[in-house]
């Protein structure tokens, strides 16, 4: 996740907490409402953002351990028929 989306969640998330204190603050059931459904957002972009970076790490981590077969694989191969001369 760039810097620029976590910014703007947290941005998301901050604006959400203070309408949610403004609207406890007022009575304004609507503004509350508003205030923890912006919050939510922003919370849940940035747990997305988490998981899909969780996920571009691991497939690298899996791109490489398949290089690191593949090599193993071929050193053994070539043994064994070096064996078998």
């Amino acid at each position: 996740m760039s810097t620029r989306a976590k910014a703007r969640n947290r941005i998301q998330m901050t604006w959400g907490r203070a309408n949610v204190y403004l609207g406890r603050l007022t009575g304004n059931r609507s503004r509350l409402a508003r205030g923890h459904a912006r919050h939510l957002g922003g919370a849940m972009r940035q747990a997305g953002g988490r998981v899909k970076d969780a996920g571009q790490e691991l497939g690298g981590a899996m791109r490489q351990a398949g290089g690191r077969v593949k090599d193993a694989g071929r050193e053994l191969g070539g043994a064994f028929r070096r064996s078998l001369r």
